[in-house]
């Protein structure tokens, strides 16, 4: 008898005093202090609130939350949450709200080691968790670093579900002052996965273009690839595509491998194709590309045929790159061209050195630079000698040689305006020595000669 008292008593001990505990954190309002500071004891961070309300199984507030860490610190100005305790009770962890309001984290300190991509992955306890909420909002986020400004993300809510280690991401919205993104993601921290599905709607158009829908699947490869597979970008103008991207991506933790590159757009013959890589082995990222351009129509930014054909290698940082060029504009007439040499340019625009060309049966030498970044603007400076005029025409013997300047810039009205001085020394035409000067204007969609 004393035994089987003993055993009860030590049963009750056992279960009860979880079981009180369980209560005493979650179903009274005297447990969010608890939470706060049990928090703060078990891991690096130090979480403190000025005031709080209710409790965390059914209604909760709670404002002046802050978290601090060793190199960040998260300020919150008010929390709400309604969680279902009925569903606890069944193993579910359900908040029927969630909403956040006046979100600043500050990073205190520069990043002073790359970008790491590991994908990380969850076993045990975490991954047999069921947790969903059904609506969450976060409004006025505001995320600062040392060595950059402020980014401010207006709203951000949409749905989340946690169940046998997925994060589903469902009825997405973030909105700054660029636009806003919709859509859904799916994150496996299991079995690695990553699927996306997102619609950018962008405040301004850019390039002519109001949305840009973005698709993946990315999961492990049978060759050890932690992420790989499938990735595209559509641009749409007035509900219809105009440009289509995709790719095979493959993720490692500082690198980001690029295959299979395919750029199309709508309204344009010829493609882009090639691949490439983005290197995460500093703090600033880099980047290798190498292209292939597939007889690609650039006829209607310089108004004259130029179809072009050939590679494109490129490498360094957004911020300064530098590569080479081998292309021909592939015409059965006198159109007809090749162009070998190296560039340099930035994140607004190139500078092609043309070390070698051929036009006119006549070599090519000179140099280019071409902006996008208030439209598309070229300028430059051509030099030519030995080109065959009966190229042009049987009938017109010549050999020429040229030096041309001049410039093609965009305007608000729509219409190119440049200009072009063209000068012949120690040319001949018919058989007769041949020098000028040619200077003129394009203005107004009109060509004018000086």
């Amino acid at each position: 008898m004393k035994r089987r008292l003993l055993i009860g008593l030590s049963l009750i001990i056992i279960l009860g005093f979880p079981l009180w505990g369980g209560y005493f954190l979650f179903f009274t309002p005297r447990g969010v202090p608890w939470i706060l500071k049990g928090v703060s004891w078990f891991s690096p961070l130090t979480l403190t609130a000025e005031k709080w309300e209710g409790r965390l199984a059914g209604s909760l507030r709670l404002e002046g939350l802050q978290a601090r860490w060793k190199d960040g610190h998260l300020r919150i100005q008010s929390y709400q949450s309604r969680l279902n305790p009925k569903q606890m009770l069944l193993g579910k962890i359900l908040f029927e709200e969630i909403k956040v309001i006046g979100v600043t984290f500050d990073r205190l300190r520069k990043r002073t080691e790359p970008l790491d991509l590991s994908w990380p992955r969850l076993s045990g306890l975490l991954t047999l968790l069921n947790i969903e909420v059904r609506s969450f909002e976060v409004k006025d986020l505001f995320y600062r670093t040392p060595d950059n400004p402020a980014y401010h993300l207006q709203e951000i809510s949409g749905r989340l579900a946690w169940k046998q280690g997925i994060l589903a991401l469902t009825q997405l919205s973030f909105k700054n002052d660029l636009g806003r993104l919709e859509g859904n993601l799916g994150l496996g921290f299991r079995t690695p996965a990553l699927k996306i599905d997102l619609k950018w709607s962008a405040e301004r158009p850019w390039q002519g273009m109001e949305q840009f829908l973005f698709r993946g699947r990315l999961g492990p490869d049978w060759r050890g690839m932690p992420l790989t597979g499938p990735v595209q970008i559509r641009g749409l103008r007035e509900g219809k595509e105009r440009f289509l991207f995709q790719s095979e991506l493959g993720i490692t933790p500082h690198r980001i491998n690029i295959r299979q590159i395919e750029l199309k757009e709508v309204g344009r013959k010829g493609s882009l194709s090639g691949e490439g890589a983005v290197l995460l082995d500093r703090i600033d990222p880099a980047f290798q590309v190498d292209l292939n351009l597939n007889n690609l129509d650039f006829s209607k930014e310089v108004r004259a045929p130029l179809i072009l054909s050939g590679q494109l290698n490129l490498e360094g940082r957004p911020a300064a790159y530098s590569g080479t060029f081998d292309l021909k504009n592939k015409r059965l007439s006198w159109q007809a061209a090749f162009l070998t040499g190296g560039l340099k340019g930035n994140g607004t625009g190139v500078a092609l050195e043309i070390q070698k060309g051929q036009w006119l049966k006549g070599s090519l030498q000179g140099r280019l630079q071409i902006d996008w970044e208030k439209g598309l603007s070229l300028r430059g400076a051509i030099q030519g000698r030995g080109l065959q005029t009966e190229v042009l025409d049987p009938r017109l013997p010549g050999l020429i040689n040229i030096e041309a300047r001049g410039e093609l810039i965009p305007t608000s009205s729509g219409l190119n305006q440049g200009s072009l001085t063209l000068n012949l020394p120690q040319s001949r035409f018919q058989g007769k020595s041949l020098t000028g000067l040619v200077k003129a204007r394009l203005a107004h969609g009109a060509l004018l000669i000086d």
